[in-house]
Parts: structure tokens; C-alpha cells; sequence
């Protein structure tokens, strides 16, 4: 439920929003979930309607108040029956807490009953989507369904997915590399199976989809060599997982996944070409041509990141794995904090200048793209000066890629917006992207073109995956 995301961005909300039933989040209870062995804290919820009177679509009943004598699991409508948090996320929520949690951050899991039917999913990060951002009932549904696997270096998202894109249920849990990918496979089954029986669609769940993070063989379903997850190096994710759920596995690099979940639910849902840049701590890329995704012969495909944007000799090294100038060198926030070190050294008037140190070099940890946006809002002028430079390098790549593929449509994704549409920062930085784009382009590839933020933040990797197993399955 992290309504904030890493660099200090506010949720962009739909028009809509307003009418649609708000959730109020109640304290009712805690302790060791007597019935497994897991030590999470158990937390208990419900769902109250939109006070303004507000109509609330039918979607669900009104819930009376609850009285002292209530057993949590006696009450009926929608409540929540057991919830394992991120307490860093739901404390970060808009929805108010009667009593604020102190939990360890090991994941997130919610399972909602009414009429054995809702599922309760965590809000995307950087905007707001009347379908998922609400409890979907079951039973409103459409099958099949299709799971969607976001792994990453430190947690696993999976969410299980309607045909029209309805999430009906979603876990988040770690990834525990240092257990090994077999452990994972067993987890990730366990959670299939147990989910399906909870929501009451076994059977209905043909497919699959998987994203990880890249170098991988996909024509071998293999993970080459993720620097996050040295010991997955080389492992058959793909048969392995298939032998353990019974069912046909879509692998795709999870750039690619996130560009198809924009491409079929979000900011490029209206086009049938789209490229995807995702600013993090590198940059990832997807392109999807007439519904199809550009994977490439050695599984490299769309790798945007590492396209060359300065082939000066002193040019910046990109620090993972990449060659000196390219993209990701320039746009990812480790790219923008190693220039704004650099600055650092030659300008002193800067507020961020308090994070060198008497040696003139700078404390990693404490500099990061954040602050820089943060000092950019305070107006300070090395932060803003990086900002517009960063634009400058994105609508240099951008008009590249554009020139090679002509998409009709430029999503940015990621947590390294600088605020995004809604922050004057963030809204200047795209603004300076679609006109260096400007400059350097055609007039009619220019007006044919938009440019636009990602609008299923952090979502948008399972939500793809998710889509890519329902293409193969169609």
C-alpha cells in the first residue's frame, strides 16, 4: 500500500476516483497465526464504504461497526482474515490506521471473505486505476485466469489475474536467494495451489507468466547470470517451475514484463506499438511491436539501457555492467548520483554539498537520486541544472530508439521520475524530454509520438506477465 514512491513522489489519481468506495483499514487484532507455524503478525481489516454518499457500484455491502463482543472471523460482508505486512509500506498508506503497526518487513499477503470471493491488493505505487485499486470480488470476474511472476532480487510479487486484467489475488514474498531457486519453485507452487483453492478457481488457471531480471537463455527458460541472484546462475527456472505447478510458463526479461503490463492495462493501452523505459537504479527498456515483444536472438532484445548517447572519450562508465556512454550512465539513479558526485567536487554553493566529506569524495549511501530531487524542489541549482541534463540525455535516447522502431507511444516507468506529472519538477522533466525529442526529430514523427509517464507503477511487471501468458494461451 506505499502510496510514496522512492524518490519522494505522490500517487497520481484517476478523475474518477472520488466515486469509487474507499477503504478504511481497523486494528482488531494480533498475534501468531495459531494455525501454521509462520510467526507473522496477524492483522485484521475492514472494508468501509465511501462516506460522502457516494454510490459504490454495487461492489459491496455496507459493513455495521463492529461491537466489542465481534470475533474478527465471526463478522461477515468483507472483512479481512489474515493479513502478513510490510509495515514500512501500509504505514506510508493514505488509508488511516486506528493503531499504528510495528511488523518486521517480510511481505505482504491478504485474502479477503465475502462470500468466499474478494481479494484485497496493495494500491500501485506512482497512480491509481479504478480496477486495482480496490478489492475485485471473484465472482465478478472473468476467466480464465493467468498468474503473473515478478521476481526480483529481494522479493517475488505474484498476482493472479482475470481476463480483462482484474487482479483477484496477490502475494509479495521474499526472495531469500541465499535458499537457492529449488526452494523458490516449491514456494511459488505451494502459493499457486493454496491461492487457487482459496479463491476458488482450480482448474481455471491454464498458464503462467515469469519475469526476471536479465542476462537469461529464454529459448532454454534458463537465468544466465542476474547479478541479483548469484545463485540462481545457469537454473532451469522455466522447466523446473512447470514440473511443480502443472502448467505452461511464459519467460520474459522483466523490463519486457513491465512494458507489456503498460502496453495492455496502462499508459499504452490505446497504441498497438510501444516502447517502455524503466529509470531505476539502472535503466530497463521493453518495445512491443504490433503486439509483439522485441526479445531478440540472444535474449537481449530491447535492452534500452545500453544504447550509446555519448561517445565522448571521458564519457560516463555505466556501473552495471555496461560500456562507457550509454543510457544507463546518464538516466538511472545510480547514473544520476555519480554525476551529481562529480559536480560536487567543482561546485560548493551547492545544498548538497553537506554529503561530501573533508576527502572531497562523498558518502554513497547518504547522496541518492532522492535527494537530488528533493534539493531540485528546494530550488537549488546544481540538483535542477542535473535534472534538465538528465532530459537532455533521455530525449537523446529517446529519439534513437524512436527513429528505429517508431512506437506511436513512450511510456517512462520506474521510481526515478523526479515526481512525476503531478510535481512541477517531475512535470518539467518530461516536459524537457518531449522537447528535446522535438529538436531532434521529424515534425510528423514528433506530432505522431507521445510521451508519457507509466501509470501502473510498481504493478506493472506481474500485471505483463500476467498478459504474456494470456497472449500465448489465446
Amino acid at each position: 500500500m506505499n502510496g510514496i514512491g522512492t524518490n519522494g513522489e505522490t500517487p497520481r489519481q484517476t478523475s474518477h476516483r472520488e466515486r469509487l468506495p474507499r477503504l478504511r483499514l481497523v486494528f482488531l487484532g494480533g498475534g501468531r497465526d495459531a494455525d501454521r507455524t509462520s510467526s507473522k503478525t496477524v492483522w485484521f481489516l475492514y472494508y468501509c464504504p465511501n462516506t460522502s454518499g457516494a454510490d459504490d457500484g454495487g461492489r459491496f455491502d455496507a459493513l455495521r461497526k463492529p461491537s466489542e463482543t465481534d470475533h474478527p472471523l465471526d463478522v461477515g460482508y468483507v472483512l479481512v482474515k489474515r493479513i502478513a505486512v510490510n509495515a514500512e509500506r501500509l504505514t506510508s498508506s493514505r488509508a488511516g490506521f486506528d493503531h499504528e503497526p510495528d511488523l518486521p518487513k517480510p511481505s505482504l499477503s491478504i485474502f479477503m471473505i465475502r462470500r468466499r470471493g474478494a481479494f484485497l491488493r496493495r494500491e500501485p505505487t506512482l497512480a491509481f486505476n479504478s480496477d486495482r485499486d480496490h478489492a475485485f470480488p471473484t465472482e465478478s470476474s472473468t476467466a480464465p485466469y493467468f498468474w503473473g511472476i515478478d521476481i526480483g532480487g529481494t522479493s517475488i510479487k505474484c498476482g493472479l489475474v482475470d481476463d480483462e486484467g482484474h487482479t483477484v489475488a496477490f502475494e509479495q514474498v521474499p526472495t531469500q536467494e541465499s535458499e537457492g531457486p529449488e526452494a523458490a519453485v516449491r514456494g511459488l507452487a505451494n502459493l499457486v495451489r493454496e491461492t487457487e483453492q482459496r479463491c476458488g478457481v482450480t482448474g481455471k488457471v491454464p498458464g503462467i507468466g515469469m519475469g526476471a531480471p536479465g542476462p537469461m537463455d529464454l529459448p532454454r527458460g534458463r537465468l544466465v547470470a542476474p547479478p541479483q541472484l548469484p545463485s540462481w546462475w545457469d537454473f532451469p527456472i522455466v522447466e523446473k517451475l512447470a514440473e511443480a505447478t502443472g502448467r505452461k510458463v511464459e519467460f520474459l526479461n522483466d523490463a519486457n514484463a513491465a512494458a507489456f503490463g503498460e502496453y495492455w492495462l496502462g499508459s499504452g493501452s490505446e497504441h498497438s506499438s510501444m516502447l517502455l523505459l524503466t529509470l531505476g537504479t539502472g535503466v530497463g527498456g521493453g518495445i512491443i511491436i504490433e503486439d509483439e515483444l522485441v526479445n531478440g536472438v540472444n535474449s537481449f532484445g530491447s535492452e534500452c539501457g545500453h544504447i550509446l548517447v555519448d561517445s565522448s572519450p571521458d564519457a560516463q562508465i555505466c556501473q552495471w555492467g555496461g560500456g562507457r556512454g550509454q543510457l544507463e550512465a546518464y538516466a538511472s539513479a545510480t547514473g544520476v548520483v555519480a554525476i551529481t558526485r562529480k559536480r560536487l567536487r567543482e561546485q560548493t554553493d551547492s545544498s548538497l554539498s553537506r554529503f561530501v566529506n573533508r576527502d572531497g569524495e562523498t558518502d554513497t549511501d547518504e547522496l541518492t537520486s532522492k535527494r537530488v530531487y528533493e534539493a531540485a524542489v528546494a530550488g537549488d541549482s546544481l540538483a535542477n541544472t542535473i535534472v534538465d541534463e538528465t532530459a537532455r540525455w533521455l530525449g537523446i535516447a529517446i529519439t534513437t530508439l524512436v527513429h528505429t522502431v517508431d512506437p506511436g507511444s513512450v511510456v517512462l516507468g520506474g521510481a526515478m521520475n523526479f515526481g512525476g506529472e503531478e510535481c512541477p519538477i517531475g512535470k518539467r522533466f518530461i516536459e524537457q524530454i518531449r522537447e528535446e525529442f522535438r529538436e531532434r526529430t521529424f515534425p510528423n514523427v514528433f506530432q505522431g509520438t507521445t510521451i508519457s509517464f507509466a501509470s501502473l507503477g510498481s504493478d506493472a511487471g506481474y500485471l505483463g506477465a500476467a498478459g504474456y501468458a494470456r497472449k500465448a494461451h489465446s
